[in-house]
Order: structure tokens, then sequence, then C-alpha cells
């Protein structure tokens, strides 16, 4: 009998140390009961006649998973004549159409938790399309309607997206002028995204889209209408470039993300734009230890940005050391670098006793961090300077878990060595 060859869901090439494996003859998929074949084989970086090696192999492993389709990924080689390899691409898929509770924090914040139910179909017609529709109460209650296709047949590599949702928001400004108590802002929203997939890593879109924000006429001065209600349309370009070997708890990579939003047209009141820049880093430095780092950057241009379009640290963009307190402002900037060692490094887990396969392999790992973050907010009509920076810096544990959670333990200290524990649901970035 001809061994299969086997790769670990770690991506370790069991029976050997050397890089270069052979050339592959042919590719076979198995376990896409559901999924097309020609979504798996477009994620991929293997192809008949290429020379196969370990870091092309992690790649692939680490793409397909990343889609959020299966479970779990494994990759066998089978053995020809010649140093020649049939390749088997062996998946383990993921329950795609159900109904699913919907339970969470919004901002990192425990206090601010939300809950409700949402039908999902992750891979509708098992072609990778999305189709959602969430609603939820607690915190910020919400109905969203949200479709999105990557097989977009008018142009090659196309996808498009659709949006439509309804939200009563808190307001999150800290300096409302006039207004001594908290409200809700009602915000309705349309988003259509259409875009174009350059190749593996690099997406490009332009969207569309029309906003209503809506607040009792005694909250008036949150608005740039006096009738207390702004309504605008919204225009937008983008550009992503993505190397990262996982999204939920990267180890090496380079993520870039750049956003041009204009919102109002030919509108006295309501005529501003935002550039979002976010650049992120994973520099493995030996196996299990990776250096990362981010740099994160809104830029605003405009007379007058509204309340409820400012910028903030302590909501969703933290600062740990100052993880609850909040500053505001027309920009931003957020700098964050992180020591990540694999305690254990992630490996997928069946459990025996839950009958279904969609549900019965779970991922779980344990990695430490050293963390330092920097940040500040002003307004435009403030020169920039890099001083009064806030401050943070502290270790703490990150449990890598299920479904693309990741359950963070920290401890943080501020410039002042005020101290505070941080309990997340999400990586850090």
């Amino acid at each position: 009998m001809i061994p299969i060859l086997s790769y670990s869901q770690k991506g370790i090439y069991q029976n050997s140390n050397q890089e270069i494996i052979g050339i592959v003859d042919s590719i076979l998929i198995l376990g896409n009961t559901k999924t097309k074949a020609f979504i798996i084989l477009r994620e991929i970086k293997i192809y008949p006649g290429d020379t196969l090696t370990q870091l092309i192999i992690d790649e692939t492993k680490n793409r397909l998973y990343s889609l959020q389709l299966f479970n779990s990924v494994d990759i066998f080689t089978y053995p020809k004549e010649k140093n020649h390899y049939d390749v088997i691409i062996q998946v383990n898929e993921r329950w795609f159409i159900y109904p699913v509770p919907i339970f969470g924090i919004k901002d990192h914040d425990w206090k601010k938790l939300y809950y409700g139910i949402a039908l999902l179909n992750t891979n509708f017609r098992g072609m990778n399309e999305k189709i959602y529709l969430f609603g939820n109460l607690g915190y910020e209650p919400s109905l969203q309607i949200f479709y999105r296709t990557p097989n977009l047949t008018l142009f090659q590599g196309g996808f498009l997206e659709f949006t439509l949702s309804l939200s009563k928001a808190e307001n999150r400004s800290i300096n409302v002028p006039v207004i001594t108590k908290n409200f809700n802002i009602k915000n309705y929203n349309t988003y259509i995204s259409l875009g174009k997939r350059l190749n593996l890593h690099q997406d490009i879109w332009m969207n569309f889209g029309y906003q209503i924000l809506e607040v009792d006429k005694e909250f008036s001065t949150a608005t740039l209408n006096k009738s207390g209600i702004d309504y605008f349309p919204i225009l937008g370009l983008g550009y992503r470039y993505d190397t990262r070997d996982l999204n939920d708890f990267t180890m090496s990579g380079t993520f870039f993300n750049y956003q041009l939003k204009k919102f109002g047209f030919f509108q006295k009141n309501i005529n501003y734009s935002k550039n979002y820049f976010d650049l992120r880093k994973y520099i493995p430095i030996i196996k299990q230890i990776t250096f990362a780092f981010r740099n994160y950057l809104v830029l605003s241009h405009g007379k007058k940005i509204p309340s409820y379009n400012l910028n903030h640290l302590g909501y969703s963009e933290k600062i740990r050391g100052h993880f609850s307190k909040i500053f505001e402002g027309e920009n931003i900037i957020n700098a964050s670098a992180e020591l990540r060692i694999l305690i254990i490094e992630p490996k997928y887990i069946n459990i025996d006793f839950i009958p279904i396969p969609e549900f019965n392999t779970w991922k779980f790992g344990i990695a430490t961090v050293l963390f330092a973050d920097a940040g500040k907010v002003w307004d435009n009509k403030d020169q920039f300077r890099w001083t009064n920076l806030i401050k943070g810096y502290g270790f703490g544990v990150n449990f890598i878990l299920p479904y693309h959670l990741v359950f963070r333990i920290e401890y943080g200290l501020n410039e002042k060595k005020q101290s505070e524990f941080i309990f997340d649901l999400y990586s850090s970035f």
C-alpha cells in the first residue's frame, strides 16, 4: 500500500522537514457536500504542474478556514512516481442554514449587552453567498437584512453587497451643546456595494448609501438640520490588501484597508468627508512567537462634522489602560503593538457526544500577549502634535475558540500607573 502523507490541522508536515515536497499532478476535494468546488479552488494556491511546498499548503489551509464555511480543513498528498503527488483537500462543512440566538457586547463593554435572533444562510446555493436577517433587543435594538454574493457575473471577480437596516442608537457624543441627558438616535440605512476581486489578496469597491437620522426635537442640536432630522446620500470608495494567515487570531501576514466616504451632496448643512486608514502587520520571530502592530487613522474634512459621526477612543477603538474612558474628536490616531506567544497552538477537537457533524469539531488554543497602545483624538481647528498621547500597556491571555471567537483576559496600566482588568470576546486586532 502506498502511504498517504498527511498535513496536520496546525500546518506541520509530519513526515519530513523538507520545504519542497514535489510536483502536483491533480487535486481532489472531499467533504464539500454543499459547497461548490469552484468556491474552494479559487481560494487555493495549489495547481496541477506546480511545485508543492509546505508554505503553500499552510497558506491554502488558512485561506480555506478563513472562508468561515468549514469547521476544519485537512490537506493530504498521495505519492506517485517521480516525486509527483495527488493533493487531497478534506473539509468538514459547517451547518449553513439555521436560526441562531444573538448575544454579545458592543464597544467591548459588558454593560452594553444585546440579545435577539438571526436567520442565517452562510452558503446560499453552495456558492459562499450570505443572506442574513438580524433582529436584536437590549442595547441599541436593531433590525437588519444583509446579502452578499462574491460571484457577480457582470465582470470577472465581481461582488455585490446590499444592506437595509433600522436601529435605535444611543448618543455617543460627550460634547453635544446644551444637552445634559442621554438620548437616542433613530437610524435608517441602506447600502449597495459593487466591487472587484483583483486577486487572492486585493479587493476594490465603491458603494452608495442613503441615511436618515432622527432625534426628538428637544435634542435637535445633535443634528446638522434644525428640524432634528438629517438625511443625506453617502458615496464611498475602498481598497483592501490582505495576506493574513487567519483572520481570528493572526500570526503572520499584512492587512491594509483604505476607505473614502463622502457624506451629503448639494446640501447646505451636510457636506463633509472622512478618510479611513487601517494598517496591520504580523511578523513571525520564531515558531509560535509573532510581533504584531497596527496603525489606525481617520481624518475628517468639512466645515461641520456632526456629533453622531465624530471619532472616539473608548468605544470600538480602545486604549488598554483607558479601556472605558471616552475621548472625542473629529480625527483619530490609534497605534498598538503586541508580542504574541502561542502556548497551545490552535488544534481541532472532535466532540464525540455531539451527534451533528457540523457542530462537533471545535477549535481551541491559548496564547499569551504583551501589549502597548497609544493614541489621541483632535479637532480640525487644532494643530496635531505628538504630545498628550493616551497610553497603556500590559499583558494577557487569549483563548482561541470555535467560530472565530477569541476570549481575552488582560491586565492593563496607563501612563499614570492606574490599572484595570479587561475581559473581551474578540482579538484586539
